[in-house]
Order: structure tokens, then C-alpha cells, then sequence
């Protein structure tokens, strides 16, 4: 079902100091396609779809899907194709120290009916290096032993976490570079009853917290 809203995906870089105990201040320096922050000796750069992270980055064209008929059947061949994608890359200056990220997804009501995917896409790549774009079966090979929808979206939470838990254990050092991607589905049949999902937006907040690798982050 190609219906289209809009997801406002906040993401918050916070840069932290050499044990993680306390905020350090962080510079912006803005270049085309590019932010860095800098805090003491971490140097890190991040570029989502090739663009300017401040705050908030808007990712338009959210294609709402029939479950049943789009993720789990395919039947018009065309799932992969409906995904809406944020490419995330991170690159370790020259100069930094070692470093390493954690991440946090806030989520609340204003997400249901939004179905999202992790993906892990490697070290080293270029900006013009392919991502991974065979959404529906890696899905499949998610979901394949749940027999309920229920447990397939756990299923696909269950796998984001993994994910992240995998990322958070990456050291970057000095000139190394990581890519993730967020791929995102509406999904039609969960939607809040009443709402016009065609201006309908989902806010999706990511925090990302760049530390030195021996640091922590304090709850």
C-alpha cells in the first residue's frame, strides 16, 4: 500500500569526556554534507544519507505496507523498494583517541505503527560503498520460526537490540569508519484508530553517546 507520511528523526550526539562522568562541551563546525564534534581529543563525524546532522533530520516518503499481503507475502514484489532509509556513517578523524558509541531509542505511543530494522554494514566502507537493500529477506530469516505477528515484531525488536548491542562493542580508531542503516515501514493495520495517516508523522529519537573506549555513561 503505497501511502506516504513522514518520520521527523531526531538524533542527539553526545559527546563525552575521557571516563564518561560528565558532559563535555562540544564544538560544531559545518561543512558541506558533513557535522563534527569534537570534545578533548574525540574527534567523530557523522553523515546521515550524506547530510547535515544537527538535531533533527526529516525522512519523508514513509510507505505505509498490509502486513500480511506486503511483509510476509510480497505479493506486489516491491517491499524492498517501499523502505525508507537512513544511512549512518561514522568516521574517526586522524586524530582522535579510540573511541567507541552507545546507543539509545526512545520510543512512545507516537511510534506504533512504525516498524524499524537495524542493520549492521560494516567497517572501513566509502560513502559510495552499496548497503544492503534485500529488506525482506533478512526479515524473513528474522521472523521465520514465529508463527504470530506478535512474535515476529518481537522477533525484529529482539534483532535491533542484538544489533545495537553488537555496535556498542566497536572500538573505532583513529581514521576507521562504521555504517549502520535504519530501515523504516509504516504499517497500516496498527495505526492509533482514528488517525489520518496522511499526515501523520512519527518522531523517532535517536541518542548516540561517543565516548572514549575505557569511558562509560552513567545512568
Amino acid at each position: 500500500m503505497r501511502k506516504y507520511s513522514l518520520i521527523i528523526m531526531s538524533i542527539l550526539i553526545i559527546v563525552l569526556s575521557v571516563v564518561g562522568v560528565s558532559y563535555a562541551w562540544f564544538t560544531y563546525l559545518e561543512t558541506k554534507s558533513l557535522a563534527s564534534f569534537t570534545a578533548g581529543e574525540i574527534d567523530l563525524e557523522l553523515r546521515a544519507n550524506h547530510e547535515i546532522v544537527i538535531d533533527n533530520y526529516d525522512l519523508s516518503n514513509l510507505a505505509y505496507i498490509d502486513y500480511e499481503d506486503d511483509l510476509i507475502s510480497n505479493i506486489s514484489g516491491s517491499f524492498d523498494d517501499m523502505a525508507s532509509i537512513l544511512r549512518l556513517d561514522f568516521i574517526a578523524s586522524d586524530n582522535t583517541v579510540a573511541i567507541k558509541n552507545q546507543f539509545e531509542l526512545i520510543e512512545n505511543t507516537s511510534t506504533q505503527g512504525l516498524i524499524y530494522l537495524i542493520l549492521f554494514e560494516g567497517l572501513n566502507m566509502t560513502l559510495e560503498d552499496p548497503i544492503q537493500s534485500n529488506y525482506y529477506d533478512i526479515i524473513h530469516g528474522i521472523i521465520q520460526s514465529e508463527l504470530t505477528k506478535e512474535g515476529q515484531l518481537q522477533a525484529i525488536r529482539d534483532y535491533n537490540q542484538a544489533t545495537i548491542d553488537y555496535l556498542e562493542s566497536i572500538i573505532l580508531t583513529s581514521g576507521q569508519t562504521m555504517t549502520i542503516q535504519i530501515v523504516f515501514y509504516g504499517d497500516y493495520d496498527d495505526l492509533p484508530v482514528g488517525e489520518d495517516y496522511l499526515n501523520q508523522s512519527f518522531p523517532f529519537t535517536l541518542v548516540i553517546n561517543t565516548i572514549n573506549e575505557k569511558g562509560v555513561v552513567l545512568p
